[in-house]
């Protein structure tokens, strides 16, 4: 039986978010939408705007086109640095929702644009302080801990 377009996006969406590890809620917060539309578009009951399908596309590094190609019976076609469009990633992180893989894949990916390339290396940076301050609490944390229970004996 063919799958029916919203589930055809879904196991699509599915597979995506799981290459680049990305939760439901991180979709939806990177789309700029609720999980309750992002759920309504999985199963259909609700037919996306073309604001959220470019929300859809971004959040998971697809070109613009692709959740339409998706529901036409095509596939989606990831999208290259070059593809993004200047301050989406900055706009993403000064959200706090903007998450690299790794430095080294930004260093990889760095746009030709003066401008845009700064936001993102300037979204990196404070990815890696956030990072490095949250690691800092917990091994605190870690470490506390392990002395009270050295001293409880």
């Amino acid at each position: 039986m063919t799958p029916k377009p919203h589930e055809r996006l879904a196991a699509a969406i599915e597979d995506r978010r799981g290459e680049l590890g990305l939760s439901l809620r991180e979709v939806a917060e990177l789309a700029g939408i609720t999980g309750e539309t992002l759920r309504a578009v999985r199963k259909g009951s609700n037919d996306p705007s073309p604001l959220t399908k470019r929300g859809i596309e971004r959040a998971l590094r697809w070109k613009a086109g692709s959740v339409e190609a998706i529901l036409e019976g095509g596939e989606p076609r990831v999208a290259t640095s070059g593809d993004a469009r200047p301050g989406d990633l900055a706009r993403l992180s000064a959200r706090g929702t903007a998450r690299f893989d790794s430095p080294s894949e930004v260093l990889a990916n760095l746009p030709e644009d003066r401008e845009a390339r700064l936001r993102m290396l300037s979204a990196l940076l404070d990815q890696m302080a956030e990072e490095s301050e949250r690691l800092g609490r917990e091994q605190r944390q870690v470490m506390s801990e392990i002395a009270r229970l050295l001293e409880a004996g």
